[in-house]
């Protein structure tokens, strides 16, 4: 196997054998853009942090697919803003194995929301398995958003709910409000609060 230093002593590696393939990496790793993790580049946030990952691709000839693919993340990043945003922080111990995603902590802070899940979620490979995953969202401040290119919104959001059903089948229930809410100039509302 053979490694490759990044920065800050982190090591990366990976290894084909056939069509199967297998990467890790782990260490510390610094000044990555936002938009390498699915970001748009109005995030004009720098990351770094600590990180321990490996992902096994069993036939790299095709589709990749989550159904066939196995791996594990576990880390801690956080990014600076070049343009005096608040910071932001993400944190994550998740797995996926056999088609099941076992997420023990997934949590998002950043100026415009917090995120958080945790349970599993069942693949449809992954017979037998039941989806149990909670998760939330609060949205601090809708307005920040238009920075992201999204709608010209304001107000707070508040959603959670729970992801159930077997395998490949997903049921979703929960809540959601809202305070202040505004579209543009066209729709405004005190409160809001309803079920899903």
């Amino acid at each position: 196997m053979k490694g490759v230093t990044l920065r800050t002593g982190t090591v990366a590696s990976a290894e084909g054998q056939g069509t199967r393939l297998k990467a890790s990496i782990q260490g510390d790793v610094a000044d990555l853009p936002a938009s390498m993790l699915g970001a748009p580049a109005a995030a004009d946030y720098t990351l770094g942090g600590h990180v321990a990952g490996w992902i096994v691709i069993p036939n790299r000839t095709v589709p990749l697919s989550l159904d066939t693919v196995q791996g594990a993340l576990q880390g801690t990043i956080a990014g600076e803003s070049s343009t005096n945003k608040p910071p932001a922080a993400i944190a994550v111990d998740a797995s996926l194995t056999n088609g099941l995603v076992d997420v023990r902590k997934f949590d998002v802070q950043s100026p415009i929301a917090a995120v958080t899940a945790t349970g599993q979620l069942a693949l449809a490979s992954a017979e037998g398995e039941e989806s149990q995953l909670q998760d939330r969202v609060d949205a601090r401040d809708l307005s920040a958003l238009r920075s992201l290119g999204a709608p010209d919104l304001g107000g707070t959001a508040h959603v959670e709910g729970t992801v159930t059903w077997p395998a490949g089948t997903w049921h979703i229930a929960g809540a959601f409000g809202g305070d202040q809410l505004a579209y543009g100039n066209t729709a405004r509302a005190l409160t809001i609060n309803g079920t899903l």
